[in-house]
């Protein structure tokens, strides 16, 4: 069993105490497609693409190509594989607590925008390991392209589902929020992703 950081921004955190998120994606880098297109057109520029059966290309597109397995390229997650555990970076601040000596830790997601100011934040990629307060146990690891999620895997996701709105629609919002502006990470690059499904452990 190993332990990884993982980043969480303040309204996934909030998702994950309220229990609502139990899966989280994120995008594979570099990207394993591209390789494995090129090598489809070259043997379709050849009329030769019947030479590998359907199955071997649809491996390919994962990235499991010639001597590279799809189980091989799921053992190269940075998330880990079931049985590890992630704990959660996010934003917080730490200092003196009010009347007493004791150094206390406060996290951004919990305060309300008038009591953020009283506090001089740290980005969630600083926070130590002794400071976080969120523990993930790995349960699934998976390859998928992100236009692939199901309604009932965006509703994992931890979204503020409106019954005016199919999930995957306000996912995909969600999505380009976070990713949007990352080249090739939009929801219309459709890039694939690790697909990382846990439980909170509970202190």
């Amino acid at each position: 069993m190993k332990e990884r950081p993982i980043l969480f921004n303040g309204e996934m955190v909030r998702a994950v105490l309220d229990g609502r998120k139990s899966q989280t994606r994120r995008v594979i880098k570099p990207q394993p497609v591209q390789p494995a297109e090129e090598l489809r057109q070259s043997y379709a520029a050849a009329n030769a693409t019947d030479l590998l059966p359907e199955w071997w290309w649809s491996c390919a597109a994962v990235g499991a190509m010639l001597d590279v397995t799809s189980e091989a390229m799921l053992c190269r997650s940075p998330y880990g594989v079931p049985g590890d555990e992630l704990w959660v970076r996010e934003t917080w601040a730490s200092g003196p607590a009010p009347g007493l000596r004791e150094r206390m830790v406060v996290y951004r997601a919990d305060l309300k925008p008038t009591f953020e100011a009283s506090w001089k934040w740290k980005p969630s990629i600083h926070m130590k390991r002794a400071d976080f307060r969120i523990q993930l146990l790995v349960k699934d690891v998976r390859v998928e392209r992100i236009n692939s999620i199901s309604v009932a895997d965006a509703l994992a996701e931890g979204i503020a589902h409106s019954t005016l709105n199919d999930p995957r629609v306000e996912f995909q919002w969600l999505w380009d929020s976070i990713n949007g502006s990352k080249p090739g990470c939009s929801w219309s690059d459709n890039p694939f992703v690790w697909v990382i499904e846990y439980e909170r452990k509970q202190a």
